[in-house]
């Protein structure tokens, strides 16, 4: 694991968790109740309004594709799976 990573890797399961969103920072209690650690990338300039609403780990990487790429990159920087999940998944996901 690359040092400074610990808090992006899901240990749980095993896995580098990232939530795709775009102005839903209401997601972020939901899903994070639910899968733990992870890592949120969001639209430019929406970081701040995340943190407010308790995410811990926010990457500003814009657009939908863009962000998809990040997130696989980042997981990839700390040899882990990467698992991206949508910020529409809060009542969905049962783990």
């Amino acid at each position: 694991m690359v040092k400074g990573t610990e808090k992006m890797i899901n240990q749980e399961l095993g896995l580098y968790v990232a939530i795709i969103s775009h102005k839903r920072p209401e997601s972020v209690q939901k899903l994070q109740k639910r899968i733990g650690d992870c890592t949120w990338y969001v639209g430019i300039g929406e970081a701040e309004i995340y943190k407010k609403y308790g995410a811990i780990n926010v990457i500003e990487s814009g657009k939908l594709i863009p962000s998809r790429n990040q997130a696989l990159r980042d997981a990839f920087k700390t040899n882990n799976i990467c698992l991206q999940l949508s910020d529409d998944m809060a009542d969905k996901i049962k783990l």
